[in-house]
Formats: C-alpha cells, sequence, structure tokens
C-alpha cells in the first residue's frame, strides 16, 4: 500500500464552514495553485489546473466552464478564497501517486506498489489520463505474467476486458491450484468457471494435435506412406527404427490403445520416445502452455536410445526438432482458443459505451445551452463518483458530467 501522504492542518477559507481539511505535502501545497483536489477524507492537493487540462480530458471539460465572479459565486461549490474545490472520491494516497504519474519530473521513485496499482489504473481511466493510465495499465499487465490468478481477480473486479484475457492467459503456465490470495474471495463461480472451461479448452486443444501424430485409424495409410507427410516434419528416429529384431532397441508395434474394439491405432515407435510422449502430454495436461514442453527433460530419453545403432546418432537432434515442432504447432492450436468472457460484461460494456457516450453528449449540449445558472452565472461541473464507482467504463470512455 502506498504510504498516506504526509498533512499539515490548515484552516480552510471554503465557502462551507463545516468543512474541515489539511492540505498535502509538497509539492501539492502550494498557495499559489488555481485548483484543489479534496481526497475523500479531506485531504487538499493544491495543483495547476493547467496541468491537469492537460493530462486529463475530463478535468479540461470541466474546467473549461466559465466559472462566476468572486462575489456571486455559486453557494454548492466550495472554494478556498478564489480558488475551486474539486470533491473526489479517491483516498489521498491514490490521488498522490495519480498526481505524480501526472506531473513533470520522474515520477514515483519505484513502481506502484501491488497494493496500490489497481486503485490507481481505476483513477486514471476514470479522469480519462491517457499516459498515466497506459503506466499503470502495463504495470498491472505485468504483474499478470507472475500473479495471473490474483490479476484476473483483479481484472474482473475492474471489468479491464484486455487483463481479463492476459491474466486467464498467464494462468496457464501455473498449476491450477496455485498459492492463495485475498482477491478470489471476489470473484464469482461463474468467473472461475469460465476459467477453468479456458483451461479445458487448450487441453483439448493439444490432446488433439498430439492424437495426430501418434494415433490413427485403421486402413489409414499413412501408417505405412505418410508419416513424413505429417506436420511434424521428416520420418523420425523412434518411427523408422527396426533394430528390435537384433533386441537392441524395444519397439512398440501398432495396437488398439482404446479397446479391443476400437479402430483407433498407435503408431510403431520405439519404448523410449513412446515414454517421452507420455511424459509430455502428461506435463501438458498438468500445464497447457507451449513453454512446458520445452521443460520436458530429452538428456534422459537420449540416454536410454544409446543402446541403438539406428537412434544414437539421431536421438538428440530429432527430439529437439520435435519439441521446437511441437511448440511451433502448439502455438497455433491455442491461437483458436478464446477466453469466454461473461455475457454481463459483454452487455456492460456495450451499454456503458452508449450511455456515457450519450450522456456527455447530452451535458455538453445542455451547458452550451443553458450558459447561466438560476442566479445568473454559470457554475462549475462536477465529476459523477457514483456512476464511477457502480459501473467503471470498460472501454475507457469518458465519464458524464453533471451541473451541480
Amino acid at each position: 500500500m502506498a504510504e498516506p501522504t504526509d498533512t499539515h492542518p490548515e484552516s480552510n477559507n471554503s465557502s462551507s464552514p463545516a468543512t474541515v481539511s489539511k492540505v498535502a505535502s509538497p509539492p501539492f501545497d502550494k498557495p499559489n495553485a488555481n485548483l484543489i483536489l479534496r481526497s475523500s477524507e479531506s485531504i487538499d492537493f493544491r495543483v495547476r489546473r493547467g496541468i491537469m487540462e492537460e493530462v486529463s480530458s475530463v478535468f479540461e471539460d470541466m474546467l473549461s466552464i466559465p466559472q462566476p465572479p468572486s462575489q456571486d459565486k455559486n453557494k454548492d461549490v466550495d472554494y478556498d478564497g478564489d480558488v475551486p474545490i474539486v470533491q473526489l472520491t479517491e483516498h489521498s494516497s491514490t490521488i498522490l501517486l495519480v498526481l505524480k504519474l501526472c506531473y513533470p519530473g520522474p515520477g514515483p521513485s519505484s513502481p506502484i506498489s501491488k497494493d496500490s496499482v489497481a486503485a490507481v489504473y481505476e483513477a486514471t481511466r476514470k479522469y480519462m489520463m491517457d499516459w498515466p493510465m497506459k503506466t499503470t495499465e502495463d504495470q498491472l499487465m505485468e504483474w499478470a505474467q507472475t500473479e495471473p490468478y490474483r490479476v484476473y481477480a483483479i481484472a474482473l473486479k475492474l471489468q479491464f476486458v484486455d487483463l481479463i484475457r492476459h491474466a486467464a492467459k498467464h494462468s496457464l503456465r501455473y498449476p491450477l491450484l496455485g498459492p492463495y490470495c485475498e482477491e478470489l474471495e471476489q470473484i464469482t463461480a461463474g468467473s472461475l468457471h469460465r476459467l477453468l472451461k479456458y483451461r479445458q479448452a487448450h487441453v483439448d486443444a493439444m490432446m488433439q494435435l498430439m492424437n495426430s501424430l501418434f494415433l490413427y485409424h485403421q486402413g489409414d495409410d499413412r501408417y505405412t506412406t505418410n508419416i513424413a507427410n505429417r506436420p511434424w516434419g521428416p520420418k523420425w528416429a523412434w518411427f523408422g527404427c527396426r533394430a528390435d529384431a537384433a533386441g537392441v532397441c524395444d519397439v512398440l508395434g501398432p495396437n488398439a490403445p482404446k479397446g479391443e474394439n476400437s479402430t483407433l491405432y498407435r503408431l510403431r515407435c520405439t519404448v523410449w520416445f513412446s515414454g517421452y510422449f507420455n511424459a509430455l502430454v502428461q506435463a501438458l495436461t498438468h500445464i497447457p502452455a507451449e513453454v512446458r514442453a520445452k521443460q520436458v527433460d530429452i538428456a534422459s530419453v537420449c540416454q536410454a536410445a544409446l543402446r541403438c545403432g539406428h537412434c544414437k546418432e539421431r536421438a538428440k537432434p530429432d527430439l529437439e526438432s520435435f519439441r521446437t515442432a511441437i511448440v511451433t504447432n502448439l502455438t497455433a492450436a491455442y491461437t483458436s482458443v478464446s477466453f469466454p468472457l461473461s455475457e454481463q460484461i459483454w452487455t456492460l460494456t456495450m451499454r456503458l459505451r452508449m450511455h456515457y457516450v450519450d450522456r456527455a453528449g447530452d451535458q455538453m449540449r445542455r451547458l452550451s445551452q443553458e450558459s447561466v445558472t438560476g442566479d445568473g452565472h454559470p457554475a462549475l461541473t462536477t465529476l459523477v463518483p457514483e456512476a464511477a464507482k457502480t459501473s467503471p467504463d470498460v472501454d475507457h470512455r469518458r465519464y458524464a458530467l453533471e451541473r451541480t
């Protein structure tokens, strides 16, 4: 968790006398600032409105509305002297990190902590801050590579479609029962089911690919004539060895592995390769990711092949070539598997897209038509925090503005 902002008490000259706030620590305490951002626990960040307008299209729209003269200020808007105060829903620790990303300079001295990055991303998305949002998005994407289940749960909460898919993809590189994390308590059974279904689809794609190499149907001429035409390339050493007659290399002949009445047969191959193949399938069933195929040991397999004059020279290069072919073909097979997003997320995505664009357009039109408030002056617009809290905008659309 980011450290709370150091603050020092200061009397607030706000038009709302009941409001007691503290001023944030440097550099967000300058008395000549022309905009104040107030956190959820009443910490005031004194900032330059020009910077906020430049970095955030939401603030740019909000602050583009002319404000009333000081003697006719809107009673519903807080001021500190002549400086307007914008009430935000975020905690000061989040606002501090967001502002460090927005302001010129080196930014945060270290990557945003894992406990804070989701809140910072949500705030930068809410206020349409393009490059700060990209910075936190990149950090979440990177984090998904090492803690995919935790990031998957966070992505669901944020309803961040790209991150959901990215975390789900990286979860395939880890055992299904990974370390427990608190965020998993927040996901639904449906979200867990979709992750399991996605994983099983990869296992099914892998099995179909492996069977296309090793199994054939009765009467299929690939067994005798077309081995070299399979997607794996040349006729491998383990398929071509006939040294078993001399008792040097054990070879498994054709059989029906799925029962006596099955027409599905296994290609004739050496015992040492059959052991490697079974270990490879088992490993990819447990962790259905291309990288796992590279981790299955071939050294012991090559050692077993040394007894055979036909296999000993070809075993290692053939296995390495085979492994490369496996990875390439697995990548192609897995490409066809997509993550099954819930109907709710798709519906919400489209609804929010329509809602926020239409509402923002309506608000802008209304503001242009009603250029003054009831007391004859324009009013400061403020963000609608409830919309952002209950329905995050998945497609990074800008949040609607509302008259005070």
